[in-house]
């Protein structure tokens, strides 16, 4: 989802925030271009790390300082993948990076903040540094969906001991409450056009809660890594930190963007589903405890919501590709009504 900001704790209610980019564009992520950077802004990046390099800023990040950037070390070291952010979303990176160093001591391959970081670069922005991976997307076939769907249950296996789980279960009721909120008070007359308003008020935004535990919460393309050695790597657990609800939720959202959205035929898809749930419950259990069209409508509207925010707080136009991306998604669910109901009654 595009929602990549910790909900406020503060208050009976979080209302979710949202960013003023996404990470990337579209369903599937686009390999980034970079250019390199060698004014003041590349010397103050260069004297936090404290170690002589190239620092290279995306392309598509030009005009802003918060972004994605890489620093290639001149002594040979590992090269770094590097967030800079706006300091006030430092503690909720901190809280996503415990989860990723708890997976990790459980034996999940995961992308995690290097010590000392974060290190703030001035009153604005701070730093925060990676492990680069290089790597690719999962394919869409039989063998990766495989070691996707273990990758997940073994993750579940471990969230379900999470330590805070308490605090995330508290996070995510507020944000939950949020989400109600933001639909009572959603106006289709300042919104978008007609059959996406209808959405949004007549979808519920509530998950499913029951046999409740903490998710990862976004498995997008872009958040499940293959690196060279083939090591399926969990990346982002920014939603993770208000994520407590049921696991079907996680499977839902796996099975949209890995197989849906990717794979040529409803046999396919059919296929890749049953796959992705049987190789899944040898591992971790799994009930449905809302039908998947009506879970994944539910992200979509959220996501929906989200963009109706953000086009009150500055341009519209920035998150246009968002906004087509999700009624895609949406319409995408009433269409293949019939074969998700074919993949929920499956086994």
């Amino acid at each position: 989802m595009i929602s990549k900001q910790a909900s406020l704790l503060g208050g009976k209610m979080s209302i979710p925030k949202v960013p003023r980019t996404p990470a990337w564009q579209g369903l599937v992520p686009q390999k980034s271009s970079y250019h390199l950077i060698t004014d003041s802004w590349a010397n103050k990046i260069n004297a936090a790390i404290g170690y002589p390099g190239k620092v290279y800023q995306r392309d598509d990040e030009r005009v802003c300082r918060e972004g994605f950037y890489q620093f290639i070390p001149s002594n040979g070291a590992n090269p770094l993948f590097l967030k800079i952010i706006h300091s006030n979303r430092v503690k909720g990176q901190i809280a996503s990076n415990h989860i990723a160093e708890y997976l990790g001591t459980r034996g999940i391959p995961v992308s995690r903040i290097l010590p000392p970081y974060p290190h703030r670069l001035n009153h604005t922005y701070s730093l925060l540094a990676y492990l680069r991976l290089d790597g690719r997307i999962a394919y869409c076939n039989t063998e990766e969906i495989q070691q996707i769907a273990s990758l997940i249950a073994h993750t579940h296996v471990a969230l379900k001991s999470y330590p805070k789980a308490q605090s995330i279960k508290q996070a995510s009721q507020k944000r939950d409450q949020g989400f109600s909120k933001l639909q009572s008070e959603f106006n289709e007359n300042l919104a978008f056009d007609t059959e996406t308003n209808q959405w949004i008020i007549e979808t519920p935004v509530q998950l499913p809660h029951d046999d409740a535990q903490v998710l990862h919460g976004d498995l997008n393309l872009g958040n499940i890594w293959v690196v060279k050695n083939k090591t399926f790597t969990l990346l982002d657990f920014e939603d993770s930190i208000h994520n407590y609800h049921s696991t079907c939720v996680d499977i839902a959202m796996l099975m949209e963007r890995f197989i849906f959205t990717r794979a040529t035929s409803d046999e396919e898809r059919l296929a890749l589903s049953r796959v992705l749930i049987d190789t899944y419950r040898e591992i971790h259990p799994l009930k449905w405890y809302a039908p998947i069209a009506q879970i994944l409508q539910t992200l979509s509207v959220r996501s929906l919501l989200l963009i109706d925010r953000a086009r009150h707080e500055f341009k519209p136009n920035v998150l246009q590709g968002e906004l087509e991306k999700f009624q895609m998604l949406y319409r995408f669910t009433l269409c293949n009504a019939d074969l998700l109901n074919e993949i929920q009654n499956h086994g």
